[in-house]
């Protein structure tokens, strides 16, 4: 595949861009050129996203938008991702907390008593332990 994998919406925002450069006001150039290297990094994107570059080439030109607190940016966004990854895993746990000894049986094979009480133990165990802090999910 070869261009249009975000229809080529960089070239709108290098339009503005532009625009935006010619204006009087130095609060608008400056967005302007902003705006610039916002198109740069999504033409970029495009392009390794249409397989016309090879993944990677992209982060240069991200990393010029986010500028220095690119490195906090990114981190924030991954803590992010693992929180809501934390959130689905504990539902899951918790639907698995709420079947039935034959709804463990189904999912799991036959069972003995004593070992849906394990698994059932296992299961509240984790989900009573667990939070998210600043440094992650920890062991309380």
């Amino acid at each position: 595949m070869s261009g249009g994998s975000w229809d080529y919406f960089y070239g709108r925002l290098e339009e503005v861009a532009s625009r935006l450069q010619c204006e009087r006001d130095p609060l608008r150039k400056a967005f302007g050129s902003h705006l610039q290297k916002c198109a740069k990094a999504l033409h970029d994107i495009e392009w390794v996203d249409s397989c016309d570059c090879s993944p990677g080439d992209e982060v240069k030109a991200i990393k010029a938008v986010l500028g220095p607190d690119c490195p906090a940016l990114v981190l924030s966004e991954s803590r992010k991702q693992a929180e809501a990854a934390l959130e689905q895993l504990k539902a899951a746990l918790a639907d698995w907390c709420e079947l039935s000894d034959s709804g463990l049986r189904l999912r799991c094979g036959e069972l003995k008593a004593q070992e849906i009480r394990t698994v059932r133990a296992v299961l509240n165990a984790i989900l009573a332990n667990t939070k998210v802090t600043n440094s992650g999910a920890e062991k309380l």
